[in-house]
């Protein structure tokens, strides 16, 4: 991190904590700080580091604001067949629902960390996978598909909805089609 940009951070914590229930979207956070607009996309690009990284919390709607310790749960998650998934605690807390596009790279049954969004009346609690504490599995079967620029495997478990991508070197000269 530059100087720069460790000064960004600095005033962004600032902002934050200065009003500590309030969210922000990222312009509001960049015109507070003066951030121009050439700079603006590597700012967003900053804040989104920050939140994977847990330094400042990211809310539904894009929005920014400190990250509390009461809103980061542990738990094993338990992906449906349609991509979306639970969270469940073993303190048999209410579970949590991480939506498809909320759960990062983590696969059924990983314990993962999920960041909490603000609770809606009315709703179950909803939050986003934002760490891979322990995978639940160090091989996945599937079907080996390559095509001119890449080479991937179609999961056999339903539950893993997403293709897993294969870099070229760790191909082990699969064969298109192979198990």
């Amino acid at each position: 991190m530059n100087r720069l940009e460790k000064k960004l951070v600095k005033q962004v914590h600032g902002i934050l904590a200065a009003q500590p229930y309030r969210t922000f979207k990222p312009k509001e956070l960049a015109k507070q700080i003066r951030v121009s607009k050439p700079d603006y996309p590597a700012f967003r690009d900053m804040l989104k580091r920050l939140a994977n990284e847990g330094k400042i919390a990211k809310y539904k709607s894009n929005h920014y604001g400190l990250m509390k310790r009461a809103t980061v749960i542990e738990g094993v998650l338990h992906v449906k067949t349609q991509g979306y998934g639970f969270l469940i605690t073993e303190e048999g807390e209410e579970d949590v629902f991480v939506s498809q596009k909320n759960m990062g790279v983590a696969l059924n049954g990983d314990t993962v960390r999920v960041q909490l969004f603000a609770h809606t009346k009315g709703k179950s609690r909803e939050g986003r996978v934002i760490e891979v504490v322990k995978r639940a599995r160090r091989n996945i079967v599937g079907t080996f598909h390559r095509t001119r620029r890449f080479a991937f495997v179609e999961p056999d478990d339903l539950k893993i909805t997403r293709d897993i991508f294969i870099h070229e070197g760790d191909t082990l000269n699969a064969k298109d089609g192979q198990k």
